[in-house]
């Protein structure tokens, strides 16, 4: 799409009304289903998208989600003319520059026509958003020192009177550098269609902080202060996930913090809303929705995006979610030699699947040193190149059904993924299991295998 001219996206100038722009008629087509076994697949399925947003959004209205979506979280590119990386650390070492590391590109925050470019890139999708917003929908934008002035001198011209809170993160962290005072903070726009129904549930204990413990509160005044504490100014001071965090960090740049999100989801929507992100990078999103039970759209164009917001959700108990790529977004199949093995013990009894080989002809890294280091790692044991992988079937319609899955935690010192699925509860007229394998570079495998009978073991 041309660049726009910078006055074409100012306050007066912007087009008024639905948005619609010239398509290419590309669709995400479903290419994997996601279910829980415990819990039954909904009849509105959660959507993670690997496609352009622009188009996703237009098929979304299309599809009959225009005033649908309850909240839009989104974290754009910055401007910040830089690439970002994913990396995977196999073995869970010390990150040195000759350390097993997968390493891959996440995406380009680089904008050869300046800010004309930048804001003609996300003015049509910010419009787009304000559609799908629903009467009484918060719409939040996460952006830093570098355009967040300019995308809300933006956002004015969409939603002349929506502007509520400029909300500033603070975290007490960051890089040192010369010439200008630390930087420790992000601007959060939040933004609606009608400042007057805005949902927010001030009596929900995210949308408040406890008092200080060395308040006095005098006995005749207990009644003037709520019990979960006092409601939240516009300075948020949550912690960044630092470089060396154990429990939360998943490798992906510009990872979000999953305290920030429950806060945003848990006190600006409600328990089954629609809540949804067109720029979900590590999916912190997703999973933060999933957490406080709201249904979600997760949308991004990066590959490795989609594989860590997918290897996320794995890792938690989620309510059943659909993996969908545009056409131009299809992954070529794996190179890779796979070994599965699937045994039912007992003409009735469940099915055991185990993996028992996975081997890539090449390792597509450009270091010697690491190629030699992590093809030794993977000799030893094959599970440190798998990223996730699922056991199910095939539909009619070419959708893979994954309801019994094991996945990498994705955290540095993570073990490598469990290479066995027990006490599977397949039906007896069942004779061959499907298994989809993603590894930690990207690649896709999905292979049939029969199931093997045999006689149950001894207790």
């Amino acid at each position: 799409m041309a660049a726009l001219p910078l006055s074409k996206v100012l306050p007066g100038e912007f087009p008024t009304g639905p948005l619609r722009l010239r398509r290419s008629g590309v669709r995400a087509v479903p290419v994997e289903q996601i279910g829980s076994p415990s819990r039954p697949f909904p009849d509105s399925p959660c959507r993670l998208i690997h496609g352009d947003n622009l188009e996703v959004m237009e098929n979304l209205l299309d599809d009959g989600y225009a005033g649908k979506i309850n909240l839009i979280y989104v974290d754009p590119p910055f401007d910040s003319q830089s690439d970002y990386r994913h990396r995977v650390v196999l073995d869970g070492t010390k990150i040195t520059r000759e350390a097993p590391l997968v390493d891959r590109l996440a995406y380009r925050d680089t904008w050869e026509g300046g800010i004309e470019s930048y804001l003609s890139m996300l003015a049509p999708r910010l419009r787009l958003m304000a559609d799908l917003l629903a009467e009484d929908g918060n719409l939040f934008i996460h952006l830093d020192h570098r355009r967040v002035h300019y995308v809300k001198v933006v956002m004015d011209g969409i939603l002349p009177d929506g502007f509520l809170n400029e909300i500033i993160w603070y975290f007490n962290s960051g890089p040192r550098e010369r010439n200008v005072f630390g930087r420790r903070h992000h601007t959060i726009l939040r933004y609606a269609k009608n400042p007057d129904t805005a949902f927010l549930d001030s009596e929900s204990p995210y949308a408040r902080t406890p008092y200080s413990p060395n308040i006095n509160i005098p006995a005749c005044k207990a009644h003037y202060y709520h019990p979960l504490g006092k409601i939240h100014g516009d300075v948020w001071e949550i912690p960044h996930i630092a470089q060396n965090d154990r429990t939360e960090r998943e490798g992906f740049a510009t990872q979000k913090p999953l305290q920030l999100l429950e806060r945003i989801i848990g006190c600006c929507s409600r328990p089954g809303d629609w809540v949804a992100d067109f720029f979900c990078g590590s999916g912190t999103t997703p999973v933060a929705a999933e957490n406080l039970d709201r249904r979600w759209i997760a949308v991004d164009q990066s590959a490795p995006a989609i594989q860590v917001t997918r290897r996320r959700l794995l890792h938690s108990e989620v309510h059943g979610f659909v993996l969908e790529r545009s056409e131009d977004r299809m992954p070529e199949e794996s190179p890779a030699t796979v070994a599965v093995e699937a045994v039912r013990y007992g003409q009735t009894g469940p099915v055991t699947v185990r993996l028992r080989d996975y081997r890539l002809a090449e390792i597509p890294l450009k270091s010697s040193v690491q190629e030699e280091r992590t093809r030794n790692i993977l000799q030893a044991d094959f599970a440190y190149a798998l990223d996730s992988w699922c056991v199910g079937y095939e539909s009619e319609e070419g959708i893979f059904q994954s309801r019994f899955y094991r996945s990498r935690n994705g955290k540095r010192d993570s073990a490598p993924v469990e290479k066995e699925i027990r006490e599977i509860p397949l039906p007896s007229e069942i004779e061959r299991v499907g298994v989809r394998i993603v590894d930690v570079f990207g690649n896709e495998t999905t292979v049939s295998v029969p199931i093997i009978l045999s006689k149950p073991p001894r207790v």
